[in-house]
């Protein structure tokens, strides 16, 4: 009979790649569930079903992706949301909707970043701006020094738009990082949207 093992390391080279980019562990009963290495993350089938576990620099999260109609032979899990520095200061959320709100004063979208490093925490980055219009933003995408990550990306729109677009959704497809709009009513008063994107999977 083939073991398990040996079906394993017969797995097509490309398929050991992905693998190991994305595993899937079955969470233990009796054991302590290993740690996930920093920058990395892995599918956990659980007792209760599907869950996402991410552990970009500055975090660690946990979430569920599919519920089990019947308990799993496997051991249970928590959600988890960590932030390693704690929440992101308002004042830099401020700083980036008072940006929003006057570039919607004159119909243009914006864009901006916060990133994170261990040493200097979060830190507000303003981007280098190809073309803005009412309906969309052309940025030249900055490289991060080594050690500093994105933790929020930040665009607006200067219109009652509150959700997500299509466009969105594409662009937001790899990565580990909060996604955030702000948009804005008949009289500039803004609201933000927030959503948390882990490699292609968004969590409100």
């Amino acid at each position: 009979m083939t073991s398990l093992l040996q079906t394993i390391t017969d797995l097509d080279r490309k398929d050991l790649i992905l693998q190991n980019g994305c595993p899937t562990l079955m969470v233990p009963i009796y054991s302590s569930l290993p740690d996930l290495a920093i920058g990395y993350r892995r599918f956990l089938m659980a007792r209760n079903g599907l869950w996402l576990e991410a552990k970009p620099p500055w975090g660690h999260f946990r979430f569920p992706l599919w519920f089990s109609p019947g308990p799993l032979p496997y051991g249970r899990v928590n959600s988890v949301t960590v932030l390693v520095s704690g929440p992101v200061p308002p004042e830099l959320i401020e700083l980036c909707r008072n940006e929003a709100t006057r570039k919607a004063k004159i119909s243009k979208e914006w864009v901006g970043w916060i990133v994170w490093d261990e040493e200097g925490g979060y830190e507000y980055l303003p981007l280098e701006v190809i073309e803005a219009t009412e309906v969309s933003v052309r940025y030249k995408v900055p490289v991060l020094p080594e050690g500093t990550s994105l933790v929020m990306d930040f665009h607006s729109h200067p219109f009652n738009m509150a959700h997500f677009s299509g466009t969105d959704d594409h662009d937001d497809q790899g990565g580990m990082y909060y996604s955030g709009i702000f948009s804005f009513d008949s009289g500039m008063n803004s609201k933000l949207t927030l959503r948390l994107c882990l490699e292609g999977f968004f969590f409100e």
